[in-house]
């Protein structure tokens, strides 16, 4: 006489489809979504994290972990979040180097003066730059978004955090024609040594907000 078992009710897992052309949130515990690594400049670690098991956290100066984009739209956004630990970095470029169109737009960490620390969004062609104008608090998650836009004589590029507009920086004055600009990579090199943690990056034509962290992890 044979058994019978009663039917077992499968559930469907459903992986959820990311909407991003990029995202890294480093929950595969390693860098292999990336295009390249130079240098050491990254580990993987537990804590601090902002979302799931995992961050990315600066380890050496002068390393960058980056990514080139499949197409060349006119308007490119990154959203990552940012954590500075202990105390102000000192200098410039001291926390976070973040560059799009092809290496020439680029953004900074600056101390100093009135409003420290703060971003500095730099364009390296036309050597034309503007400050932010909130300070960046410590010890705390941060939620930058950028956008970079190429292909387009009036450009202009922005900067928000934790969801408020900080920079707006127009170089349509600046004599340079953006229609010979195409956004090509976007390279992420932490300056200084076991203090910054970035976490939920994110990389798109289309502008992503603080609100979104899709779980895309694989």
């Amino acid at each position: 006489m044979s058994k019978r078992f009663p039917f077992e009710r499968l559930v469907p897992v459903i992986v959820p489809v990311c909407p991003f052309e990029f995202y890294d949130g480093f929950e595969l515990g390693n860098f292999s979504r990336w295009d390249y690594l130079v240098g050491d400049p990254y580990e993987i670690v537990t804590d601090p994290v902002k979302y799931g098991t995992y961050a990315a956290k600066s380890k050496l100066v002068g390393g960058t972990l980056g990514h080139t984009i499949p197409n060349i739209p006119s308007d490119y956004y990154i959203r990552l979040w940012f954590k500075i630990i202990g105390t102000i970095p000192t200098g410039v470029g001291g926390a976070i180097f973040v560059t799009l169109l092809d290496t020439f737009l680029q953004l900074y960490f600056i101390t100093g003066g009135p409003i420290t620390p703060r971003w500095r969004l730099y364009n390296a062609i036309t050597d034309n730059w503007l400050d932010g104008t909130h300070a960046i608090p410590l010890d705390t998650w941060v939620c930058i978004e950028m956008k970079g836009q190429a292909n387009n004589a009036n450009a202009v590029h922005k900067l928000w955090m934790d969801g408020v507009e900080d920079i707006s920086l127009n170089d349509d004055t600046s004599g340079y024609d953006h229609t010979l600009w195409t956004i090509e990579q976007i390279a992420y090199a932490l300056g200084f040594t076991g203090r910054g943690v970035i976490d939920g990056v994110i990389s798109d034509p289309t502008q992503p907000t603080c609100a979104q962290y899709p779980l895309c992890e694989g």
